[in-house]
């Protein structure tokens, strides 16, 4: 696991930062390879020795707010709106979390193969970088790789 982050970041707490986001995505289910690219703008900001990026998409659906936060050991994603999800990372773990539809509530869990977070301060750029397998209920849906680049916009 790599973390880079907080130490001598020089950063102002709690100061936002502007950023473009770029999200890759690639999903590996059974024998099929799907990738998925998506760009948004939000903010990044630290607080109380965590940070946070919190950007929106906008889907078919409609409109989601999504929130990453990351406290140098394990990684949460919430989703609000359009979609209701939260997920949980940690290196090495089996973790739980919610997946909201309009059928009801599942549970999620993912297992965590890969996890880095960095951020230069200097640039103000950062990287996200996560491998898991991912399952709803006890159902395996695949392998993932999610990849978010952020820089000062």
């Amino acid at each position: 696991m790599v973390i880079k982050l907080l130490s001598g970041n020089g950063m102002v707490a709690g100061l936002q930062i502007p950023v473009k986001i770029r999200l890759r995505m690639e999903i590996i289910r059974e024998e099929t390879k799907e990738n998925l690219e998506l760009t948004s703008f939000g903010q990044y900001y630290q607080k109380e020795q965590k940070a946070f990026l919190r950007y929106s998409e906008y889907l078919e659906p409609g409109t989601v707010h999504t929130m990453v936060k990351w406290d140098g050991n394990r990684m949460e994603i919430f989703r609000r709106g359009a979609i209701e999800m939260r997920m949980a990372f940690q290196r090495g773990a089996v973790l739980t979390g919610t997946y909201k539809t309009p059928f009801g509530t599942f549970l999620v869990k993912t297992c965590t193969k890969q996890m880095e977070f960095l951020w230069d301060a200097h640039q103000k750029r950062g990287d996200i970088l996560v491998t898991y397998r991912f399952f709803i209920e006890e159902d395996e849906i695949g392998d993932y790789k999610m990849k978010i680049q952020f820089e000062e916009k």
